[in-house]
């Protein structure tokens, strides 16, 4: 199906492309689940779940206690982490580790997981944020200060 639109203020739009329309969608899911992901990457982060994970394979029952977490939590998110391909999972022994050239990438000196912070504070802050584009005045700086892990 194709629908041409109208010129409006001098600009003419193109016919629709269901194509287009396709691909553009996936690469929005991509961003919204990146989004998602990030958030789950800030937990890892915080809670000491990668460094966990890094030591080698072990089941959800012995990663939460060596991070000193709730089993079921740590369950859902190694789930994640596994379907993103962030964590490897060993079917028959039902165990999981953070292979090493990830946690290079996420909790080295240089890691990058502390970035995944920002879209959590990000997160937080989004209802004041449409406010202000609705009514103008802002969030203040402070706000965005730092908070506890």
């Amino acid at each position: 199906m194709t629908a041409t639109a109208t010129t409006t203020a001098g600009v003419t739009s193109s016919e629709f492309d269901p194509a287009k329309a396709e691909e553009f969608g996936g690469q929005v899911m991509g961003i919204l689940g990146g989004g998602l992901l990030s958030l789950m990457v800030d937990i890892g982060h915080r809670t000491g779940l990668f460094g966990a994970a890094a030591q080698g394979w072990a089941t959800s029952d012995e990663l939460a206690a060596t991070a000193g977490l709730t089993e079921r939590y740590v369950r859902e998110w190694l789930s994640a982490m596994t379907t993103s391909g962030i964590v490897d999972y060993d079917q028959d022994g039902e165990r999981f580790r953070l292979p090493p050239e990830h946690a290079a990438v996420l909790i080295s000196p240089t890691g990058m997981a502390p970035l995944a912070v920002a879209t959590t504070l990000l997160a937080r802050h989004v209802p004041q944020l449409v406010h202000a584009f609705r009514e103008g005045g802002g969030v203040p700086y402070a706000a965005f200060g730092p908070e506890s892990t």
